[in-house]
């Protein structure tokens, strides 16, 4: 499966607390799923 990314700002961080995201494991999932220094 490909990596997504989405763009934000203030307010789309904001609506993912309220709805109870967790930015920073989201945000490690995607470096464990998709970064590779050799594709860099």
């Amino acid at each position: 499966m490909g990596c997504v990314y989405m763009k934000g700002n203030k307010k789309s961080f904001s609506d993912a607390v309220e709805k109870g995201i967790n930015l920073q494991e989201q945000i490690l999932k995607l470096c464990r799923d998709c970064y590779h220094g050799g594709l860099m």
